[in-house]
């Protein structure tokens, strides 16, 4: 073991001030299903969850070639007493405008069965064959609000909490979402909050996740996130937590999304949207990313922004270093962003 000093990563990376845009892990779909406590550092190496993705991993590839996040989720006590679990499915969208395909948001359907029954759910949500021996399940069958209710939030922030995973989430996530708790008593937020498994980027905690509009959030208190899932100010005022949408991949294609979320307000989260490179400089690495949108009131929308990597900062062990840390992290910045005339176009569902 190295004779250097344990330091934690979440207070080490908040201390850089480094903008967190382009850190979010890419989805087609997020899977979440009640696990109870307590969870491996692997929560999908243990059941259910392990028949469900079929063993340890991050990510599932469904049998129709969509990429899903499988997470675990605390159960709420009277489920658990009585053997019952709950299963998430949040699903991105799909729109088609002129040829190009626009995602999101999120589609939520949710179950709630028996304990026995979690696996042949999970599975058919993924599209995956049932498990030797067991009946295929009709995830069309069941689907709708939980327990039959009709008022449950459209909205959702999910918390990560998986202190096996990360010393800075098990602490930081958890003390965050109790206080979370009161503050959305108090505030009235029509939304549902939940406990979760690890999501990715533990160096940002505490971190969550928004539905439907699937955006990655770090380095939050209990009073911004209140903020964020009843929209109470601009997306500007909280953007320097985004950490960007699910719904695309890397830094430049997430920077370029939430330049179009700031310009706009939180009607851009609710629209489908696409990103596209149009130009890149090899000279400055500049890239120059097109993100359009198809608002909720049927208009299209289009930006340019020059998105450029910034610096370079460490991303060093969280807690007994063992080894050389060689781990860097790329801070992006978009130099600037114009609107553009989009291509006119008519949905087609």
């Amino acid at each position: 073991m190295l004779d250097l000093p344990r330091i934690r990563c979440a207070p080490f990376h908040e201390s850089q001030g480094a903008d967190p845009i382009g850190s979010a892990g890419s989805y087609d779909g997020f899977l979440v299903v009640d696990v109870l406590l307590p969870w491996e550092r692997e929560v999908t190496g243990q059941e259910p969850l392990a028949s469900v993705a079929g063993g340890p991993t991050g990510a599932v590839e469904a049998g129709d070639g969509m990429r899903w996040r499988p997470l675990a989720r605390v159960p709420l006590a009277a489920d658990a007493s009585a053997g019952r679990r709950r299963v998430t499915e949040h699903r991105a969208r799909r729109v088609e405008v002129d040829g190009r395909v626009l995602r999101g948001p999120y589609e939520r359907r949710d179950w709630v069965v028996d304990e026995a029954d979690v696996v042949a759910v999970g599975r058919a949500v993924l599209g995956l064959d049932p498990v030797d021996g067991a009946e295929p399940f009709d995830p069309g069958a069941t689907d709708g609000a939980i327990d039959g209710a009709t008022d449950v939030p459209a909205a959702e922030v999910l918390v990560c909490t998986h202190g096996r995973r990360d010393q800075c989430c098990g602490s930081l996530g958890t003390s965050m979402y109790e206080d979370l708790v009161h503050v959305l008593a108090e505030s009235g937020a029509q939304v549902r909050h939940q406990r979760i498994s690890h999501t990715g980027g533990h160096r940002f905690a505490p971190t969550a996740i928004t539905f439907p509009d699937g955006y990655a959030w770090g380095h939050l208190d209990a009073a911004r996130t209140d903020l964020l899932v009843r929209r109470a100010e601009p997306p500007s005022l909280l953007a320097a937590h985004c950490r960007g949408t699910a719904l695309f991949a890397g830094g430049p294609a997430q920077a370029a999304d939430r330049a179009g979320l700031v310009e706009l307000g939180w009607d851009w989260a609710d629209a489908a949207r696409g990103v596209e490179v149009v130009a890149f400089d090899r000279t400055t690495m500049a890239t120059t990313v097109r993100a359009t949108a198809l608002l909720p009131d049927g208009s299209l929308r289009a930006f340019d922004s020059v998105v450029v990597p910034d610096r370079h900062i460490p991303s060093p062990t969280c807690g007994i270093v063992d080894g050389p840390e060689y781990g860097v992290d790329t801070v992006w910045r978009v130099d600037r962003t114009v609107e553009v005339e989009p291509v006119a176009a008519s949905p087609v569902p």
